[in-house]
C-alpha cells in the first residue's frame, strides 16, 4: 500500500489535489489495483463542494469527498 502521508512529497512539494480527488471519485481509476475504486453508493451523494485545485481553478466534488482529500493534505509530511 502506498504511503499516503507522502503524497506532497513525491509531487515536488506541492499536494495533488486533483489526482487524489479523480482518484477518490472514479474519474480517474487505477486499473492496476482491479479497476474503478469500489462505489460508496450514498456515502458521497451530499451536496458539491469546490476545492481549489493546484493551478488555483476549483474543482467540484462531493462534500465528503472534499473532506477526505482536505485530511489527506493535513496528514502530509
Amino acid at each position: 500500500a502506498p504511503d499516503l502521508t507522502q503524497l506532497t512529497a513525491s509531487n515536488g512539494g506541492v499536494f495533488p489535489v486533483i489526482r487524489v480527488v479523480r482518484q477518490i471519485d472514479g474519474r480517474d481509476p487505477m486499473l492496476a489495483h482491479g479497476g474503478e475504486m469500489p462505489l460508496f453508493g450514498e456515502l458521497f451523494s451530499f451536496s458539491d463542494a469546490a476545492i481549489p485545485a493546484e493551478t488555483g481553478q476549483p474543482i467540484v466534488t462531493a462534500q465528503p469527498i472534499a473532506d477526505l482529500a482536505a485530511w489527506l493534505e493535513s496528514v502530509q509530511e
